[in-house]
């Protein structure tokens, strides 16, 4: 067994943080409160940004570049943000945001909302595409090599869609309540965090991987840019990260509750959301104390 995460910093808030995304290529963390503060945080700690919204935030996602920030108020009003805290533009959508994301060069974001609507936005505001989800989307991921997005509601939804053909190029209904969703760089691959089934994953292409039993119930799972190292959080706060084929290469349990995780893209670092309103940034063991031997995923 590998030594524990160690400590590197921790920013402490006065007010609680709702959400956290890394932009993976240059380790900047993007954190929003409900307090309506937005923080962007550099892999030092040190805060790079910090900005007040006007409006109560529900979902904020960051380009992995940095470049795109998009900020999604209650109201349905969407705000992409330049890096120096300018308003590049303001748009609406129908019904509250449910999930946002930014593709990784920040040329284009994807909002869902609670009525099911799917908006596609241009860096400089200009519409893309629409589309509708059977299911409110409450998570979205771009994947970078394929540019493809990804869609999952809270039960038994997840799905593809493919930007050049605006539609769905597949979909699954799980009968289970999914926590999280996470994908690696090359699209390969997606995982779920299921609280009732463990750890689900899929191939770029949809079709679904045999699963290590070892995975019991998790809330969050998380996956570095490679596909080297597999982290999940169970019900009982214990954070493994895992290789390839499942197996189990260290594990630890921080002190206070986790809500929030973000890993970054070369599984080195460990960003987490803490019960005393603090985001902390943990050291991994390396990727060489891995086994990432042999061709095989898990099962």
């Amino acid at each position: 067994m590998q030594p524990m995460a160690r400590l590197l910093w921790s920013i402490p808030f006065e007010s609680l943080p709702r959400g956290m995304c890394l932009a993976r290529e240059v380790d900047r963390l993007l954190v929003w409160t409900d307090a309506n503060r937005i923080l962007i945080a550099n892999r030092q700690g040190e805060k790079d940004l910090r900005y007040q919204f006007a409006k109560p935030i529900t979902v904020a996602a960051i380009s992995d570049d940095g470049s795109g920030i998009v900020v999604a108020a209650a109201d349905g009003q969407v705000s992409w943000l330049e890096p120096d805290r300018k308003i590049r533009w303001d748009r609406q959508v129908k019904g509250k945001p449910t999930a946002v994301a930014v593709d990784s060069l920040g040329t284009i974001a994807a909002i869902a909302t609670e009525q099911g609507q799917l908006a596609f936005f241009y860096s400089d505001g200009e519409a893309a595409r629409e589309a509708t989800c059977p299911r409110p989307a409450r998570h979205l991921a771009f994947t970078p090599a394929t540019g493809a997005l990804l869609a999952m509601s809270d039960m038994g939804w997840l799905a593809s869609f493919n930007l050049e053909a605006g539609g769905w190029s597949w979909r699954d209904a799980p009968v289970l309540t999914l926590g999280s969703l996470a994908v690696a760089g090359s699209g390969d691959p997606i995982l779920i965090a299921c609280f009732s089934g463990g750890l689900r994953g899929y191939k770029h292409d949809g079709e679904p991987y045999k699963m290590s039993s070892r995975f019991g119930a998790i809330r969050l799972a998380a996956v570095d840019y490679h596909a080297n190292l597999i982290l999940t959080v169970g019900l009982d706060g214990i954070i493994e990260g895992s290789n390839k084929k499942g197996v189990l290469r260290f594990s630890f349990k921080p002190d206070l509750p986790v809500s929030l995780m973000a890993l970054s893209g070369l599984g080195d670092r460990l960003y987490l959301c803490l019960g005393d309103r603090s985001v902390s940034a943990f050291e991994l063991p390396s990727k060489t104390d891995l086994d990432n031997r042999g061709d095989s995923f898990l099962g």
